[in-house]
């Protein structure tokens, strides 16, 4: 339901921002228009990510789908450094700087090697933890939707 009402917002909102576009505005608004076109499409994925992770969660719930406690550290790990990558980008939107693209460099960096390594050892921890192979799936997609 939420997803369909982000849905609609970017609808109405990427229309908004197309008619503005058109009119003749200084290139200073034109660019912050332009931002906000990214802005808009970034909200809209993140509302993605967040229902396909819904959906993974109650998956797993109803499937009686256990992680090793690694693997729960691992996933709550991911899950922090996004949150902060969300909140410096946030930060330096509705301040207009970049004050922190360094750090959000570093943790999407660090998200993506953790994600590379994670997706390169599934098969030996499904035969050290004694997961099924819908465990293995369920915490591949976990951290492919932090990624």
């Amino acid at each position: 339901q939420r997803e369909r009402y982000i849905d609609f917002l970017n609808d109405k909102i990427t229309n908004y921002l197309v008619k503005m576009n058109q009119m003749d505005l200084p290139i200073q608004d034109s660019e912050m228009i332009g931002g906000l076109f990214h802005v808009v499409n970034d909200i809209e994925r993140i509302g993605d990510h967040a229902e396909n992770f819904a959906d993974s969660a109650k998956m797993r719930i109803n499937d009686q789908v256990t992680f090793s406690e690694k693997g729960e550290k691992q996933l709550q790990e991911m899950s922090a450094s996004v949150m902060k990558i969300l909140e410096y980008s946030i930060d330096m939107f509705s301040h207009k700087n970049q004050e922190h693209m360094k750090e959000i460099l570093q943790l999407e960096s660090e998200i993506d090697d953790k994600e590379k390594k994670l997706r390169g050892i599934y098969e030996k921890i499904m035969a050290m933890c004694d997961w099924t192979v819908y465990s293995v799936c369920s915490f591949r997609l976990l951290c492919q939707e932090r990624e």
